[in-house]
């Protein structure tokens, strides 16, 4: 505290330590390494050059909130946590805990999400007329599922429309370079064990004036993800539906990998193809 001058302390420190014979030692032989993250850039470099100054610390401490910034972070399982709390009812139930996470883990589920992919490129005569001053790629649009454990699958309902592509991680609407200008929505679901997902949205042009032409996923009835610009946006940790299958595999109560959960269920809805 003393070789800090009382920072983090308010400036106070007990400044007669610094006169024993103990601290001088530790003083020749300290090695001293800076390093603050965050906050307002002047401050926090006058902070890292001179850090024995409690008011420049507490100014710099205040900007924090404005300039924040992560310098580290770390992830402890819940139930280390809880062996090491103090009050025994909640050592007590660590075990527990453990023993519940590791039954979700054994036991997982699948949750088919519906999605509606909504893509507007406007009139095709209008648009024609700003072609070139707006177009460079292709009418269209397309969703890219991100997330390695979600897998696509059509909606038996409401097949795909002419001109679309699609695989299990990928739909897409509208060919490069048709000028086919058109409204569509597709309809398809998407698979996974029930964590959020990630995915992108792609549009290949701005329709008959900039942010006219769009592209929009609508997921488990919830506001539409927009996408009116030009080539891609990311969306990320987007719920799923929260009401998982049934499935045979269900029914045996014994442990099963993910994979072996998501091939039952596709071959039992016979969407096994799409895996």
């Amino acid at each position: 505290m003393a070789s800090f001058n009382g920072i983090g302390a308010g400036g106070q420190f007990d400044a007669s330590v610094m006169t024993e014979t103990q601290y001088k030692t530790f003083s020749e032989f300290m090695q001293r390494t800076v390093s603050v993250v965050g906050g307002n850039p002047e401050l926090n470099k006058r902070l890292t050059a001179d850090p024995g100054h409690n008011d420049v610390f507490v100014e710099w401490a205040g900007s924090v909130a404005q300039d924040s910034s992560i310098s580290t972070l770390s992830v402890v399982e819940l139930w280390i946590l809880m062996k090491e709390a103090g009050s025994r009812e909640i050592r007590d139930f660590a075990a527990t805990v453990f023993d519940a996470y590791n039954y979700i883990v054994q036991h997982p589920r699948p949750y088919k999400t519906p999605i509606i992919f909504d893509i507007q490129s406007d009139c095709k005569l209008d648009y024609r007329l700003q072609q070139l001053i707006y177009l460079r790629d292709a009418p269209g649009a397309e969703f890219n599922l991100l997330s390695p454990d979600a897998v696509i699958i059509p909606d038996d309902s409401n097949p795909f429309p002419p001109k679309t592509v699609a695989s299990n991680t990928r739909v897409q609407w509208g060919r490069e370079y048709s000028h086919d200008y058109e409204r569509k929505t597709l309809r398809f679901n998407v698979v996974n064990d029930g964590s959020p997902v990630n995915f992108s949205i792609s549009k290949g042009s701005n329709g008959p004036s900039v942010g006219k032409g769009r592209a929009e996923a609508i997921i488990e009835q919830v506001s539409p993800l927009l996408h009116n610009k030009w080539n891609t946006m990311w969306f990320f940790q987007k719920p799923v539906s929260s009401v998982a299958m049934t499935t045979k595999m269900e029914l045996t109560r014994t442990r099963h990998s993910w994979d072996n959960v998501l091939k039952g269920y596709l071959e039992e809805i016979g969407a096994i193809d799409w895996l």
